[in-house]
């Protein structure tokens, strides 16, 4: 079993102080990489993993107390993330609605940056495609995985206003484990994309 807790920091997050209790805990179960998302009525809503099911939602009207908002809301059943749907990344896109980055394996030894969109950020719809994958013989051959979003100060000179930075494996080690990169990606998805209050 494992739980998804809190910190405070008062500077500026240089050095933080853990919360009492968890904001996510169930005897038997396994939760991982949570992601926040701030809604305009003061409260936020944790996207996570439960593991052996797919990407659930929490929310909390009432800091730190989190409730469940029933069912799995991305489910690791499709062609890229049959074996797990993981480490969800939630951009709030102006006029668009959501967008989530997730990493999807098929197998335990490949993964895939996946993607998917949603009006209101609880019901989603997969695409059909990966967004990035595994390249031949490539630092990425094996897995395309665990990523996050960046946004750059200003537009870089592709028009880009933010990177994607992925996890990579070249699979060069047993059981295709190794060895481990951090990889940048820009985009189409870059375009009018922002972390802001939906």
């Amino acid at each position: 079993m494992n739980s998804i807790r809190s910190a405070v920091s008062s500077d500026g997050g240089r050095k933080w102080t853990p919360e009492s209790g968890a904001r996510l805990e169930c005897s038997g179960q396994n939760y991982s990489p949570p992601r926040i998302v701030f809604l305009s009525n003061g409260g936020c809503r944790l996207y996570c993993v439960e593991r052996g099911c797919g990407i659930i939602i929490v929310v909390s009207d009432d800091f730190p107390v989190f409730g469940g908002e029933p069912g799995v809301r991305l489910a690791a059943d499709g062609a890229y993330d049959s074996y797990a749907a993981f480490a969800p990344e939630i951009l709030f896109v102006v006029n668009a609605g959501y967008v989530m980055y997730y990493a999807g394996y098929s197998h335990a030894n490949r993964a895939y940056t996946l993607r998917a969109t949603s009006e209101d950020g609880r019901t989603w719809r997969k695409e059909s495609a990966p967004v990035i994958a595994p390249s031949s013989g490539g630092w990425d051959a094996a897995k395309c995985s665990e990523m996050c979003v960046i946004f750059l100060a200003q537009r870089d000179i592709a028009g880009a206003s933010c990177r994607m930075l992925y996890e990579a494996c070249n699979g060069t080690a047993l059981n295709e484990r190794r060895v481990w990169y951090i990889v940048g990606a820009i985009g189409a998805a870059c375009q009018n994309t922002q972390r802001g209050t939906p």
